[in-house]
């Protein structure tokens, strides 16, 4: 048995002299247990904090997948939010212009779609309300006298005017964002004249 735990040890790297004392031979073979013994609890525990940071890494991969899908839809929802904003905003203009006979409810739609998409939504829905408006009125249909139509023109610019200052106002309480702007406009109850003066007129 002696001369096996000396083979064993040296094939751990242990070397002792065949003439060895038991007691030598007993001693070396704890202390090289008490070695593989540690060396195995440290491999053990090195596994463990190696499986630790995988599932630390998974779940935090997992997090960043739910935030990250959250936050793409949170944009789409704001995305859409603002293209029903400019898309009404972009409507009551337009109405405006069709009461103002500057428009045709032919071209409605039409003139909603571009000035929804307008890169610049305050300058054109001013460009489109300082339009002159055609010769015959919204809603009686009929040719307008020299007279009529002058004096169209002066509610038109007037009205045009009012809106324009209304506008700038509100685009700085706004910070510049015209679609809220004219919201402002056309639902504050300080414009509630101005805003029945934009509205289309019921038939």
């Amino acid at each position: 048995m002696k001369n096996t735990l000396i083979g064993w040890l040296a094939a751990q790297g242990v070397a002792l002299a065949n003439e060895a004392s038991d007691q030598q031979v007993i001693q070396a073979v704890q202390k090289k247990l008490n070695e593989l013994k540690q060396a195995a609890n440290a491999s053990a525990l090195s596994n463990s904090n190696e499986r630790n940071q995988v599932a630390a890494l998974e779940n935090e991969r997992t997090t960043l997948t739910a935030k990250n899908s959250e936050l793409t839809v949170a944009l789409e929802n704001e995305r859409t939010a603002r293209k029903n904003d400019r898309t009404a905003s972009a409507s009551a203009v337009v109405d405006s212009a069709i009461r103002l006979g500057i428009v045709t409810v032919a071209d409605r739609d039409a003139k909603i779609t571009a000035l929804s998409n307008s890169a610049d939504f305050a300058k054109d829905a001013e460009t489109l309300l300082k339009q002159k408006p055609a010769n015959k009125t919204m809603e009686s249909g009929t040719d307008l006298s020299g007279r009529q139509q002058a004096a169209l023109g002066n509610e038109t610019v007037a009205l045009q005017n009012e809106y324009n200052a209304a506008l700038q106002a509100e685009l700085m309480v706004t910070g510049q964002n015209a679609v809220k702007a004219h919201h402002n406009i056309m639902t504050l109850p300080k414009y509630s004249g101005l805003a029945a003066k934009l509205a289309p007129k019921k038939a």
